[in-house]
Parts: structure tokens; C-alpha cells; sequence
């Protein structure tokens, strides 16, 4: 990272690089520098600017607008016909708890999308997707 180069597997040259790392983590990360179980040079090499982004289920208002821009992109991929959530189905997904935050969410509506022969996902099948 600090000389901007890699070497790919099996080469013996330097690929110059231009990047920006982009990572997320639920872990403490100072405590798990104090605790060696993480590299502090690695930390400050990648922590230049920090977000704290709270967890899906803290932000619920953001909740309808994710869970509409993921329908529409699953929906072009996989069944067009799907248009949008019941009103019923909304509030589920509102009040479901996302201890797997943004990618649960995202399982859970391909997993809606996949199984539907309706254009308008159930409550029942929101239901269903996050029993299992």
C-alpha cells in the first residue's frame, strides 16, 4: 500500500497501483490493537477517514428507500414483473430487528424476489425469508 505497488502471484514484476481501500468491520479495532489481534501500522495505514454508519436496525427510515432500490435491481436481474412491497410487507421489513444489517436485507429480498409469481411481495413471503 505505501509504495503503491503489487506483485501479482507467480510474477517477479511491480504493478504500479492507484487505489483507495474501502473496508468495514463490527469490531473495536483500537481494542483489538491493545489486545494484539490486530496491526496497528494496518490500522492508520487504512483508517485516513472513518464513518460510523449505525446498524440497519437503528436507521429504519432508511429502511423503505434500500429495500425499493434492492427490489428494483433484483427484479432486472431476475423477475421483472416484480414491482413492490405489500404495504404490510414494508412494515415488516421495518420492524424486523437485521442483525445481519444491509446484507441480510439483501438476501432476504432476493430471496422474496426469487420465490414470488406476484408483482407485489407479500408479507407472508418477507415473513418467510426471514424465518430462514
Amino acid at each position: 500500500l505505501q509504495e503503491r505497488k503489487v506483485r501479482p502471484l507467480g510474477s517477479n514484476r511491480d504493478i504500479d497501483i492507484n487505489v483507495r481501500i474501502i473496508s468495514a468491520t463490527h469490531r473495536d479495532l483500537p481494542k483489538a490493537m491493545a489486545r494484539g489481534e490486530f496491526r496497528e501500522d494496518l490500522y492508520y495505514r487504512l483508517n485516513v477517514v472513518s464513518l460510523k454508519i449505525p446498524a440497519l436496525a437503528e436507521r429504519t427510515e432508511d429502511i423503505p428507500l434500500l429495500a425499493n432500490h434492492l427490489l428494483r435491481q433484483a427484479a432486472e436481474r431476475h423477475k421483472p414483473f416484480v414491482r413492490a412491497f405489500s404495504t404490510d410487507a414494508m412494515k415488516r421489513l421495518m420492524t424486523a430487528s437485521w442483525p445481519g444489517n444491509v446484507r441480510q436485507l439483501v438476501n432476504v429480498i432476493e430471496q422474496c424476489v426469487a420465490l414470488t409469481s406476484s408483482p407485489v411481495i407479500s408479507d407472508a413471503l418477507v415473513e418467510q425469508a426471514l424465518e430462514g
